[in-house]
């Protein structure tokens, strides 16, 4: 997407009275690559635009199609987390599934791609046992106790809606920020809010705004997207005193306070966030934090790994290396097909080696 059509995007959601003019094919276009064409559709809306244009007709069409797949994803959700809850797994949703219950006007407005999930560790297999008996599949990946701390569950409808669960047990795959908050921190601190007239535990706002301000930076590159950036100024808007003073307390025992100010500045450049000016300096690094390393703007694939090396003891690493190389049978065979081993593992290097060139070439 280009610079200015990246900026007028993030305007227009800005803007109090957002102009219909601007709504053009191209604009349309460029709102669903950055998944908020249906909050466009909601701002016009709300200004009494008619649905007369073929390019505000493709909004409302799409406003309306999301909201319907939201009751039934809704329903889905509610469903597992019951099923969740009555097996002691203690569940909380978070990410863009919780934020689209707790800062969105409607739900759908919010879209998402999957349902992010956050258990114990040790809770794990609990877990799978009830995504399997609720008709789950676990698309083939690679695991291990330091590779991965997620794993997806799938299920599809009849009508072909389907259904993707995250199950995380640390917040964040990279091991710098894996344990940025931990379960425990989140579920004391969390709050209830209901979904069809089902209990369900999310973060409290201070917890869900490092959280957004983590995943984009440590997930995504320090990419811009306007989707993540409006989570970030959503929550912002309407912290109280007492929540930016946790933010910064949640942010520096996490170490994540660099990666904070920086969801935090973008934010605020593209939709004008209000953020205290005495939080700036406390937030404020020497560059010392390990998760300073997401900021970097040349950052490359090696350094992602350098920096989870560097978070774990020699035991840690000899393991992490050895299940990068060398995953499980099933995976291999899910993902290369039959053959001997051997041979896959030799296949699976090649194949990575070349994308890790391409990569370290960008």
């Amino acid at each position: 997407m280009s610079t200015a059509a990246h900026v007028r995007l993030a305007a227009f959601l800005s803007s109090p009275a957002p102009d219909p003019a601007w709504v053009t094919s191209d604009f349309v276009a460029a709102a669903a690559a950055e998944r908020v064409h249906v909050l466009v559709a909601a701002r016009l809306r709300s200004t009494g635009v008619a649905g007369d244009s073929p390019p505000v007709a493709s909004l409302y069409a799409d406003e309306r199609r999301a909201a319907v797949e939201d009751v039934a994803r809704t329903r889905e959700l509610v469903k597992v987390v019951a099923a969740l809850d009555a097996e002691g797994c203690r569940p909380i949703v978070f990410k863009g599934a919780a934020l689209a219950q707790t800062h969105y006007g409607q739900p759908w407005w919010r879209l998402r791609l999957d349902t992010d999930l956050l258990i114990p560790e040790d809770r794990r297999d609990r877990a799978a046992r009830v995504f399997a008996r609720l008709g789950y599949q676990r698309p083939a990946f690679v695991s291990g106790r330091l590779v991965m701390y997620q794993e997806m569950f799938v299920r599809s409808e009849p009508g072909g809606l389907e259904h993707v669960f995250d199950l995380h047990w640390h917040v964040a795959n990279r091991q710098v920020v894996a344990d940025a908050v931990s379960h425990a921190d989140l579920d004391a601190r969390g709050v209830t809010v209901t979904m069809d007239r089902v209990a369900v535990r999310v973060p409290c706002p201070a917890d869900a705004l490092v959280l957004a301000c983590v995943h984009r930076a440590a997930h995504h590159h320090d990419a811009p997207d306007l989707l993540w950036l409006y989570d970030i100024h959503l929550l912002a808007a309407r912290l109280s005193d007492a929540e930016w003073r946790a933010v910064v307390a949640v942010a520096r025992t996490g170490e994540v306070a660099a990666l904070c100010d920086r969801g935090l500045r973008l934010a605020c450049e593209h939709f004008g966030t209000s953020v205290p000016r005495d939080l700036w300096p406390l937030l404020a690094t020497d560059g010392s934090e390990s998760s300073a390393v997401f900021l970097r703007g040349d950052r490359r694939p090696v350094a992602d790994l350098r920096s989870d090396l560097r978070a774990l003891g020699w035991t840690g690493r000899v393991r992490l290396m050895r299940e990068l190389f060398f995953p499980p049978s099933g995976y291999m065979h899910a993902a290369f097909g039959p053959g001997p081993l051997s041979w896959l593992y030799v296949r699976r290097a090649l194949n990575g080696a070349v994308k890790w060139i391409r990569l370290q070439e960008r």
